[in-house]
């Protein structure tokens, strides 16, 4: 028996629906954004939303890529990261 998995999408829930928001928001700042900034400060407002939405893409498929699960005949083990791994595991006897 092997099994192999990753955490699931809906565990980063809010950061997918902000994800999906910025868009919104983005083209809500175009549409109003000149009654309230200045152009130059309406640029810093459109990198700050596009900073963000690429942050939380970041985040959001790190998060689901740098953990895996395994469960094979002898063990089960968790492994955490991309560069620097950390793993947890334990024998399936040792389990109570």
């Amino acid at each position: 028996m092997n099994y192999i998995a990753r955490p699931a999408w809906l565990n980063q829930w809010w950061q997918i629906g902000v994800m999906f928001l910025m868009p919104v928001v983005f083209v809500l700042a175009n549409l109003k954004g000149h009654q309230y900034f200045s152009p130059e400060n309406l640029r810093v407002v459109y990198v700050a939303i596009a900073a963000v939405f690429v942050y939380l893409i970041v985040v959001v498929i790190y998060r689901r890529y740098s953990w895996v699960y395994s469960i094979d005949n002898v063990t089960i083990e968790s492994r955490e990261g991309v560069i620097a791994r950390k793993v947890k595991s334990i024998r399936i006897q040792d389990l109570r």
